[in-house]
């Protein structure tokens, strides 16, 4: 596992997301087209909170849309993550 996903692991757990799926949601997010984080973002939290996981949905809606620079650095982690360990 590359180092930036262990980061939004932990900045997952930190947020009290309660359970592995919401985690691979939070997850999936970093990795949509930056256009489609907000959507997306919102969608989920609109899940969650029908699925009775008030606390959940409070933590995935206080996820912010990564900025540009970070948002290609994740991209290029995931797509070239060799590249970018020679960096």
């Amino acid at each position: 596992m590359h180092a930036g996903r262990r980061a939004r692991q932990a900045w997952s757990r930190s947020l009290a997301v309660t359970d592995v799926a919401a985690e691979r949601d939070i997850e999936r997010l970093y990795g949509l087209p930056l256009g489609e984080f907000t959507p997306a973002r919102n969608a989920l939290v609109r899940d969650l909170r029908k699925a009775g996981r008030k606390d959940d949905a409070e933590a995935v809606r206080g996820l912010r849309k990564p900025p540009v620079s970070a948002w290609v650095v994740t991209q290029l982690a995931r797509r070239k993550p060799k590249k970018v360990g020679e960096l």
